[in-house]
């Protein structure tokens, strides 16, 4: 019975982070591209994978983004927020990031040696 139970909660997110699972859809990028992004448990941390890339009108866009992870290894810190990694596609690097949730929206904050810089994602549902 106990390896039942053991073997029904490995690989669960901690309650904390289910208000991060999701849909989420990105702000347009320069060219007017948006992303739809679906937040899922990677065993006890969070992670994001690209689901749909569109123009600015809804209409689907061909790219090698699609099927790709962009946030891995989010771990809960003690103020709520997660600190992971995330890959930006439009210039192919990976950041170190800070994500935090706030009602309908995700702000994430990659950072590399230089600088940082914020981003806002929408929840879709």
């Amino acid at each position: 019975m106990f390896l039942l139970l053991f073997l029904g909660c490995a690989g669960a997110l901690p309650a904390w982070a289910e208000v991060a699972l999701g849909l989420w859809r990105t702000a347009p990028d320069t060219n007017g591209r948006v992303m739809q992004v679906r937040a899922k448990p990677c065993g006890e941390e969070l992670c994001v994978w690209v689901e749909r890339v569109t123009d600015r009108r809804g209409i689907d866009k061909r790219s090698g983004a699609v099927g790709r992870r962009m946030v891995w290894d989010m771990a809960q810190q003690e103020d709520g927020s997660y600190r992971g990694k995330f890959w930006d596609p439009k210039v192919n690097r990976v950041f170190d990031t800070r994500l935090s949730v706030d009602g309908n929206r995700i702000l994430l904050r990659p950072c590399d040696a230089q600088q940082c810089r914020e981003m806002t994602w929408q929840r879709i549902r």
